[in-house]
């Protein structure tokens, strides 16, 4: 059995990828948002 504090840096790592790819997710989408609304205001 692994003890609770050997799994720690395990979960760590997996939020922090996960939160990774939410922040480049919305990036990307904010990107996409304000091309779409530059090509209506022109």
């Amino acid at each position: 059995m692994i003890c609770p504090t050997e799994s720690r840096p395990f979960a760590q790592k997996d939020v922090s990828r996960t939160f990774a790819r939410h922040v480049a997710r919305a990036v990307i989408a904010q990107g996409m948002h304000i091309d779409a609304i530059q090509e209506m205001l022109t």
